[in-house]
C-alpha cells in the first residue's frame, strides 16, 4: 500500500436477471399495491389527461400526505398501499409517489413510479441489477402524444 492508497477486495452479487427483470417486477410490485388499497380520485380534482390535472393532483398529494421516512423491514422496498397512506396522511417517497401514481392513473395519465439512486455512493453498476442501489422515488407522467 503505497501513501494514501486503501486496497480492498470485495465480491459483489445479484439475483435479479437483468435491469429489465428489476424494473418489470417493481412496476408489478405497484401495481399490486394500487390495486390492494385502491383510493378514489377525491370528486374535487379533474378528470382529464391534462397538465392541469397532473398539477392538481401532484398538489392534492402534496397537501393531504406528508413526507416522511419509512424505512422499516420490508417499507424499505414495498410500498403502502394508496388508501393507507392517504388514511395515514404521512408516506415516505416511494409511498406518495405510488399514492400519485394511482391518482393520475384514474384521471387518465400515464403515470409510472421511477427510482432513482441519488445519496453519496458509488454509481449503480450495469452489470449487478437489483434493488438495494435505489433510495429514492418520483412520478413519471405523461400528457399527450408524449
Amino acid at each position: 500500500m503505497a501513501g494514501n492508497t486503501i486496497e480492498q477486495s470485495a465480491v459483489s452479487i445479484s439475483t435479479a436477471a437483468s435491469w429489465a427483470a428489476v424494473a418489470r417486477d417493481y412496476r408489478a410490485l405497484v401495481d399490486r399495491r394500487i390495486a390492494d388499497g385502491p383510493l378514489a380520485l377525491p370528486p374535487q380534482l379533474p378528470r382529464s389527461a391534462t397538465r392541469e390535472s397532473v398539477n392538481a393532483i401532484v398538489a392534492w398529494v402534496h397537501r393531504s400526505v406528508r413526507g416522511t421516512g419509512i424505512e422499516l423491514g420490508n417499507s424499505s422496498i414495498t410500498p403502502s398501499t394508496p388508501a393507507d397512506a392517504a388514511k395515514r396522511g404521512f408516506a415516505d417517497g416511494k409511498d406518495k409517489a405510488t399514492v400519485m401514481v394511482a391518482l393520475l392513473r384514474q384521471a387518465g395519465i400515464r403515470a409510472d413510479l421511477v427510482l432513482l439512486s441519488v445519496g453519496p455512493g458509488a454509481d449503480l453498476d450495469p452489470s449487478l441489477p437489483g434493488m438495494a442501489v435505489f433510495d429514492h422515488a418520483i412520478v413519471r407522467a405523461r400528457v399527450g402524444a408524449t
